[in-house]
């Protein structure tokens, strides 16, 4: 058996995101990935979620609805760009890499102090 359960959509909104929910079935945990580009703009986001969560999000339709339901989860991480060459990124939780091992995670050029919830 695969240890990563995964789903993936898109919102149907302007500006809305890609996203891809993870159930780790050997740690027991539910985590999520959002990843906004708008034109010369990106951010990127990590969520740890509920498993009720991860049952409500669906693959093929409301992409937007699950985009809510992702974003109500805990922030681990979250990087940004913009044209203005600002990048940066923010740490909520040290252990990001860990809890979500199944992501690709995308890190900005630039470091920015840790902030930890």
């Amino acid at each position: 058996m695969e240890p990563f359960v995964l789903k993936k959509g898109k919102g149907t909104l302007p500006g809305a995101s890609w996203w891809t929910v993870c159930h780790d079935t050997e740690t027991g945990r539910y985590t999520a990935e959002c990843y906004f580009n708008n034109g010369c703009v990106g951010s990127y986001y990590l969520y740890e979620i509920t498993e009720d969560i991860f049952s409500q999000v669906n693959e093929s339709a409301d992409g937007d609805r699950s985009e809510q339901l992702i974003r109500s989860g805990r922030t681990l991480y979250e990087d940004h760009s913009d044209i203005n060459a600002v990048n940066y990124h923010i740490i909520h939780d040290n252990n990001y890499e860990t809890i979500c091992r199944w992501a690709h995670i995308i890190t900005s050029d630039i470091d920015v102090p840790t902030w930890v919830d």
